[in-house]
């Protein structure tokens, strides 16, 4: 079975299915499997050979007699809908990524679906949601804005939190933006750089070429050997369009960084920054984000609690404790302590599937001496699938 797709439980009356959704793109979209196919497919993984899963078979069957050409059968069923790692699929991946590396532009997913796709719209929708927090009052630091801290859940569902975070956008525009984001298919490498403009129905989110290209020089092993993440990713996405809107015609040049899983390095390391494969890109990464001229804008949600999330238990009973671990995460990134927020995801071994664990990390180990304050903080509940996700907006000056 593929390792990269999300297979999500939801109740369905008063049986499970289960919604298999594919970041490629190559599965329709929608395609359900009840449990029995499930179960099928967990068997595939078990064993190793035609027979043993013929055997499998029938002792799902209650002894039931399968032949080898249904056994080819249900096989060739699931490689058709690509289901299974096997040579057709690998084909149409590598097809996916040579047609992608060849683009300039990396073109919106969410466009029409996730925000306005017409231009007057969205600048209408995104202007509401600065227009909510406008009534308050700018948090002050004493300093230059830094960083902002944003979600990138639906903006429908978060449109508060994200108004808070983008109501902090300084009035002097900054020269560059060091964009990180959470890379969720991010395979083969610890971030994911890209070359290509961001498209918005808003206009060109014009990348630093110049930049991206010195970085990858530093690399090291640490990035993937393509950009392909960027493709369906949403965690940037859905700060591009605030970000476009923001800078109006103003000439600044953005760094787009994904961030893959640090949770190898739980454990090993008393902070991300002393594993050997990522040390010397942080290195590079920091000179460029402690320029005076670079604001750094980060994507990420918070915890990810419930079945969907392969928990064995409904949000509800992990509410709390997932919003507690939450609450220290935070209170370490305000304060700008790195050792104290890689202690508390150490402590709880990224239980409750911190997805912005790797991107909050990576911005505390090379943004220097910060002084930061959270702005807001919210647990969305998805009732369909007993689940929840938490997000929160901060903002952080330079001292």
């Amino acid at each position: 079975m593929r390792s990269d797709l999300q297979i999500i439980p939801v109740d369905h009356g008063k049986t499970k299915v289960f919604v298999v959704q594919d970041h490629l793109g190559l599965i329709p979209q929608g395609l359900v499997l009840n449990g029995e196919a499930i179960a099928v497919l967990i068997t595939l993984n078990r064993v190793k050979t035609a027979s043993e899963f013929q055997y499998q078979m029938m002792r799902m069957n209650n002894g039931l007699f399968i032949s080898e050409s249904e056994i080819r059968r249900i096989i060739d069923r699931f490689d058709e809908n690509f289901l299974l790692d096997t040579i057709k699929f690998r084909d149409s991946k590598r097809d996916l990524i040579n047609a992608y590396s060849s683009l300039d532009v990396r073109s919106p997913v969410l466009s029409g679906t996730g925000y306005p796709s017409d231009r007057e719209i969205l600048e209408k929708f995104i202007d509401e949601i600065l227009a909510m927090a406008y009534g308050q009052e700018k948090p002050e630091g004493g300093g230059t804005v830094k960083a902002i801290v944003s979600p990138h859940i639906d903006i429908n569902i978060g449109r508060r939190v994200y108004g808070k975070a983008y109501f902090c956008w300084p009035e002097k525009q900054p020269q560059r933006i060091l964009l990180l984001g959470t890379g969720h298919t991010l395979e083969n490498g610890f971030f994911s750089m890209t070359t290509k403009h961001y498209d918005t129905p808003l206009g060109l989110l014009k990348t630093d070429v110049e930049t991206v290209l010195r970085l990858k020089k530093s690399v090291s092993g640490a990035a993937a050997p393509d950009d392909f993440a960027h493709r369906s990713e949403h965690s940037l996405e859905l700060q591009s369009i605030f970000i476009r809107r923001l800078i109006g015609n103003a000439d600044v040049g953005c760094i787009p960084v994904l961030c893959g899983s640090f949770t190898e390095f739980l454990g090993l390391v008393n902070r991300p920054h002393d594993y050997l494969q990522v040390t010397g890109f942080m290195e590079s990464l920091s000179e460029i984000a402690r320029d005076p001229g670079t604001m750094i804008v980060a994507g990420v949600d918070l915890s990810h609690i419930g079945p969907k999330f392969g928990h064995d238990r409904p949000a509800t009973s992990l509410r709390k404790e997932a919003a507690r671990h939450d609450q220290l995460l935070l209170e370490a990134l305000a304060g700008g302590d790195i050792l104290s927020f890689w202690a508390e995801s150490n402590r709880v071994k990224d239980r409750y599937n911190v997805c912005g664990l790797s991107t909050l990390a990576t911005l505390l180990e090379i943004a220097g001496p910060l002084r930061g304050r959270i702005l807001d903080y919210e647990m969305w509940d998805e009732s369909s699938t007993r689940s929840a996700v938490s997000f929160a907006a901060a903002v952080f000056w330079e001292p």
